[in-house]
């Protein structure tokens, strides 16, 4: 599939990639550990459940989550460091696809442009945290760029199956799936039969597997994020603006967003420059690529569209869109900002050898410029790591809070929380998440009375007084207007300990126990 070897230039920047991501080492998001708690019960002969004797499919990767049980079942290591290992072997692919990508729409003609994608995705601060974030999106980004090569380049049958992986890693990849469909469709000029019949032989077994395990393939937390159990108060155009942090991620993005007016706001007058340099790449790349190829520039333009489109759409129904849902669009964004600023390149010497001569001077000019270009977004990018060193952190107050009551819990308690992450991994306990990602019953308390919200959510009073789990553990925003105010809850249950935190704004991280196990 992928024909051309690796040249030195390319070989440096995969291990560049590689360097950045292993420094730093796996500092798993909360959400991993949702993912990690499925594989150790799978690994340790439970089941494919996240509490014992539970069949809910909570989350929306299974083929991220069979691919760690598959190498934590023999090498029983750190899944935080298995995952950062398959993490960076997608980045490092994903760097030679955009390589292979670069060469096709742009050419052997300005080798500089060629590789620029690739080097600005090896250093992509946005990509890198994600990855060493413990989440499925490094490989879901990769498996979305294999599936674009193997279309545009013709061969659609081995792209079906890539696409068809791409939405077992996550349901977004039906988009992805539906393109290269199309792509066959129109390559061939006819019905594609033998694309279609890949895509169900491949995720057949799995469909069929999750509907007799979990009573359906649609994982819960899809149902559960579109069951208003998030409120925002925000317009359409406000909760757009978190989209704008993809055309941010470029050699100047990355210093708007550290920059501050006097009263601390952000400087969104330069970042809207930012984003409207951004758009004139995009679409001078997106015209690139389709006068390379027909296809493959209505694959580029459909697929960021239709991807931001559902997002956006989304919201509508309260869904909150996390940051890393958004990493799959930077080696895109990457692809054809590149590829636009070749065109412009080629634009500007057009119309400059019109009215002065020799062209090739310009050609170098512009080389140069390139340069710059590249240097100054590896500096900041760089600088964005604090050189080297990512600032994403885990957070450890939930591991110390499942410290703290182990001594206390037995096998059948049962704790309320609406992070269930690393509290669910470290607690040896069933877990009632308030959210209802892995809880069917937790939808019944939604919505939560506007009176409870401090936030965007809420621990119901309601649900904790009438299921009376021995434990509640929550940050303190998302119990301030609920259960901190229920003289019910306080009758039953008593404060056990207050970990330090300020994190979403919350007075810390309270753990509540009831108080007949004292």
């Amino acid at each position: 599939m992928l024909k051309t070897r690796l040249n030195p230039i390319l070989a440096v920047l995969v291990i560049l990639a590689a360097t950045l991501r292993l420094i730093n080492g796996p500092r798993p998001y909360d959400d991993a550990f949702i993912t990690f708690r499925y594989v150790e019960n799978i690994t340790n002969g439970i089941g494919f459940v996240y509490n014992a004797g539970e069949y809910v499919l909570g989350t929306t990767t299974p083929l991220y989550t069979l691919l760690l049980a598959l190498l934590h079942f023999p090498l029983k290591s750190d899944l935080g460091w298995i995952a950062l290992l398959i993490n960076t072997v997608a980045d490092c692919a994903s760097i030679i696809l955009l390589y292979q990508l670069g060469r096709k729409f742009i050419g052997g003609k300005a080798p500089g442009f060629v590789y620029a994608a690739p080097l600005l995705f090896a250093v992509s601060v946005f990509s890198t945290n994600w990855c060493i974030g413990g989440m499925e999106t490094s490989l879901f980004s990769c498996l979305l760029l294999l599936s674009f090569y193997l279309a545009v380049t013709r061969q659609t049958v081995w792209g079906a199956f890539s696409a068809a992986l791409a939405t077992l890693c996550r349901p977004e990849g039906i988009l992805i799936a539906g393109l290269v469909l199309v792509a066959a469709w129109v390559i061939r000029r006819g019905i594609p039969w033998r694309e279609f019949l890949v895509m169900t032989a491949t995720g057949a077994p799995w469909a069929l597997f999750a509907t007799l395990y979990f009573g359906s393939p649609i994982p819960h937390s899809i149902t559960a994020k579109g069951d208003k159990v998030y409120i925002f108060a925000e317009t359409g155009l406000a909760r757009f603006k978190q989209f704008s942090l993809i055309a941010w991620d470029n050699p100047i993005g990355q210093i708007i967003t550290t920059m501050k007016l006097p009263d601390g706001k952000k400087i969104f007058v330069l970042g809207l420059v930012v984003t409207i340099i951004f758009l004139a790449l995009a679409l001078a790349g997106i015209w690139r690529i389709w006068k390379a190829d027909r296809v493959a520039g209505a694959m580029a333009l459909a697929f960021p569209l239709l991807l931001n489109g559902a997002y956006v759409l989304a919201t509508y129904r309260d869904v909150l869109i996390f940051d890393w849902y958004l990493v799959p669009l930077v080696s895109w964004y990457l692809l054809l900002t590149t590829s636009g600023l070749y065109q412009w390149s080629n634009w500007g010497i057009g119309w400059a050898s019109r009215w002065f001569k020799p062209r090739a001077k310009y050609s170098r000019l512009l080389l140069a410029g390139l340069a710059l270009y590249l240097a100054v977004s590896l500096v900041n990018q760089m600088q964005a790591y604090d050189w080297g060193r990512t600032r994403m952190k885990s957070p450890e107050y939930y591991r110390e809070a499942a410290q703290i009551i182990s001594s206390r819990l037995r096998p059948t308690d049962t704790i309320i929380a609406p992070e269930i992450g690393m509290l669910g991994y470290y607690a040896n306990a069933r877990i009632f998440d308030s959210v209802g990602l892995i809880s069917p019953g937790a939808l019944k308390y939604y919505p939560v009375p506007p009176n409870e919200l401090a936030s965007n959510n809420a621990i119901p009073t309601r649900m904790v007084n009438e299921l009376k789990p021995e434990y509640v553990i929550s940050l303190e925003l998302f119990v301030r207007n609920s259960l901190n105010l229920s003289p019910q809850f306080k009758e039953n249950y008593t404060l056990l300990q207050k970990i330090p935190t300020n994190t979403y704004g919350s007075d810390g991280l309270l753990i509540y126990i009831r108080k007949d196990l004292l």
